[in-house]
């Protein structure tokens, strides 16, 4: 079953869109993941720090280019 090139563009355009938000507030995604988990226990390793910030700017980069292939398969 084909993907219609529409849902495929909509897709790529929102996966960019993330990645943009991930990188550009990177910090305010970390306070948001801090609210998120701060109820569970300290023994429950999360990540912080460098690692987690590089983390998060990696995940954007990594939905941009998915976004940028959805759109070239949307159009091509």
């Amino acid at each position: 079953m084909r993907i219609s090139s529409h849902i495929q563009a909509i897709f790529g355009v929102y996966l960019i869109i993330l990645g943009l938000v991930m990188i550009i507030f990177h910090k305010q995604v970390e306070q948001w993941n801090d609210d998120l988990y701060e109820h569970l226990p300290t023994a429950i390793w999360r990540p912080t720090g460098t690692f987690r910030t590089v983390t998060i700017i990696v995940l954007g980069a990594v939905s941009i280019l998915i976004g940028i292939t959805q759109l070239l398969l949307a159009f091509v």
